[in-house]
């Protein structure tokens, strides 16, 4: 009776602590990139977690003009803590968002490579580098 009780009360417990979040990122992005399967202009952005999706960010210019929900999949990093920033593929003259660590742990998302992704890199050569913007958190 005494374990059912204790269960009980730390059923409660992890029930009423409230959930952790990590902080939204932002950051001024000083180029056109492609995202999902759009292209966005140069900007300040911010990256916010969907609470009912792990999986899904929003990314939103900060104009309140532009907003797009991102799918990702968790990526680690082999060091014990990433920076907030944004990770974005070079292709030629054409950067794609490939990438966001928000900057709290180890751990970032890594977003799903989109049809337009797939074109933009067909066109150049396979020469690719990868370009990051530090973001700061809210």
């Amino acid at each position: 009776m005494k374990v059912l009780a204790v269960a009980g009360v730390l059923i409660l417990a992890a029930l009423a602590a409230p959930s952790v979040q990590a902080a939204d990122i932002k950051a001024a992005i000083p180029f056109e990139f492609a995202v999902s399967e759009q292209t966005l202009p140069a900007g300040e952005y911010t990256v916010r977690r969907v609470a009912s999706s792990p999986g899904i960010l929003l990314l939103q210019g900060t104009d309140m003009k532009t907003a797009v929900f991102i799918t990702t999949i968790g990526v680690q990093s082999t060091k014990s803590s990433e920076p907030a920033k944004f990770v974005f593929r070079r292709y030629g003259d054409r950067h794609v968002l490939r990438q966001v660590w928000m900057g709290s742990d180890n751990l970032g998302r890594e977003l799903l490579k989109s049809k337009l992704e797939l074109e933009i890199a067909r066109g150049v050569s396979p020469a690719k580098e990868k370009v990051a913007i530090a973001a700061t958190t809210r």
